[in-house]
């Protein structure tokens, strides 16, 4: 791992964004999103959220946040950059997909079971009672096949062509690259909000941004992420 802007782009000046432009979009997602959630809550409960809150909204919610992670990066880097392809690495190649999920599901399956051990023994708060109550909620097919979309797919998507793509190679340019591995999983931990989900989330960006480092592209971090969400779908809507 090296550390900084890269040579190239140093001498000639052609890649203007940062971090800056890169926790500014991260901030923006935030505080859009609070705002989008607040006015569908208005829209469609008269601003009193549903209790327990319907799968659809779910997926509708999330839209405000796709759209940031993956406009802004987009808008960014071909305003002040080489583009998305050259700049965030978005790339996949076909070995990335079998690898990729392999090790996703193996972090979900085998990794976290170790890494929650200790905390399990401290708190009686699960990690997976998020995920089981959105299971929870399911009401036929359409609402699995809307669970599975935002869960498994857009998500994974989303989230890894911002955290693997912008925010990394953005803190790439003016910290050593450990560091930028360090602080983009924490940030894409905290947006969990739940902080029994901040070790596992960590652990998984963590991973997820060592891969991208070494293959120079995105293409194994995003199957790593949908292996590791679709891991635990699969087994809660499993029984």
């Amino acid at each position: 791992m090296t550390a900084g802007t890269p040579r190239k782009a140093r001498a000639t000046g052609a890649r203007s964004w940062g971090p800056g432009e890169a926790i500014g979009l991260w901030v923006f997602q935030v505080v859009i999103s609070t705002f989008w959630v607040a006015l569908l809550v208005q829209l469609f409960f008269s601003g009193d959220l549903p209790d327990p809150t319907p799968i659809w909204f779910l997926g509708l919610s999330s839209l405000a946040i796709w759209v940031v992670y993956i406009g802004g990066p987009i808008l960014v880097t071909r305003m002040r950059g080489a583009g998305p392809t050259a700049d965030l690495w978005s790339r996949i190649e076909p070995r990335d997909v079998p690898i990729g999920l392999v090790v996703g599901v193996a972090l979900q399956l085998l990794v976290l079971p170790i890494v929650y051990w200790p905390i399990l023994r401290l708190t009686d708060v699960e990690p997976g009672e998020t995920a089981q109550e959105l299971v929870d909620l399911i009401d036929g097919p359409i609402d699995v096949a809307i669970l599975t979309m935002v869960v498994a797919v857009g998500a994974p998507l989303a989230e890894e062509f911002f955290y693997r793509g912008m925010l990394l190679q953005g803190l790439r340019r003016r910290i050593p690259d450990v560091a930028a591995v360090l602080v983009s999983s924490v940030l894409f931990a905290l947006v969990h909000i739940q902080p029994i989900l901040y070790p596992g989330t960590f652990v998984l960006g963590v991973v997820a941004a060592v891969a991208t480092l070494k293959t120079r592209r995105l293409g194994m971090a995003w199957a790593m992420h949908i292996g590791f969400n679709g891991a635990t779908l699969v087994t809660l809507l499993a029984g």
